[in-house]
C-alpha cells in the first residue's frame, strides 16, 4: 500500500471507532440480535461463557486481520467482538478488544484515537490482575509516544535554524 493513502485509510477507519458504543449501549444490541446459537436456553453462567468465547474469537480474528493489513476487515470485527463482551458482561474481553482498536490505531498513525482508546481499556475492573493493568498500561504508554511524536513533528519551535 502507497504509505501517503495509510492515513487517509486510518481516519476513514476510525471515524467509525469514534462511535464505539458503551457497554450498556452494547447489552441492549446484543440481546435484540438474533444469534440462535448464543440465545439458547441453558444455564445462565454456560450462555455468558459462549458469548464471551465469542467475542474473544472476533476479537483475535481482528487481530490477524490487521496483521495481514486488512484494516477495514479489522475494524468490522473489532467492533463485532465489543457486543458479546457487553452481552457477557464480560468487562476484561471488552477491554482487551479495546486496546486491540488502539493498536490498530497506533500503527495507522492516528494518535488521538489510538489514546482515545486505550484509556478505554484501562478503565479499572475488578477482575483485572496485576499482568492485565500492566498489558492496558503498555498500550496507553505506546498510544501516548505516538500522540506525542506526531505533536513534536509540528511545532515550530522544535524545527532546526
Amino acid at each position: 500500500m502507497d504509505p501517503s493513502r495509510r492515513s487517509v485509510l486510518g481516519v476513514a477507519l476510525f471515524s467509525v471507532a469514534l462511535t464505539v458504543p458503551g457497554r450498556p449501549d452494547v447489552v441492549g444490541r446484543m440481546e435484540a440480535a438474533v444469534v440462535p446459537l448464543l440465545r439458547t436456553s441453558g444455564p445462565e453462567d454456560v450462555r455468558k461463557s459462549m458469548t464471551s468465547a465469542a467475542s474473544d474469537l472476533c476479537c483475535l480474528t481482528g487481530y490477524m486481520a490487521v496483521d495481514e493489513g486488512l484494516h477495514g476487515r479489522a475494524q468490522r470485527y473489532y467492533l463485532q467482538a465489543l457486543e458479546p463482551a457487553g452481552a457477557s458482561e464480560d468487562h476484561l474481553a471488552f477491554c482487551t478488544t479495546l486496546r486491540g482498536m488502539s493498536v490498530q490505531a497506533v500503527d495507522l498513525g492516528q494518535g488521538p484515537v489510538a489514546m482515545r482508546l486505550a484509556d478505554a481499556a484501562a478503565v479499572p475492573s475488578p477482575q483485572a490482575g496485576p499482568r492485565m493493568r500492566a498489558f492496558l498500561a503498555g498500550q496507553q504508554a505506546d498510544a501516548q509516544a505516538l500522540y506525542e511524536r506526531a505533536r513534536e513533528t509540528v511545532r515550530p519551535e522544535l524545527i532546526p535554524a
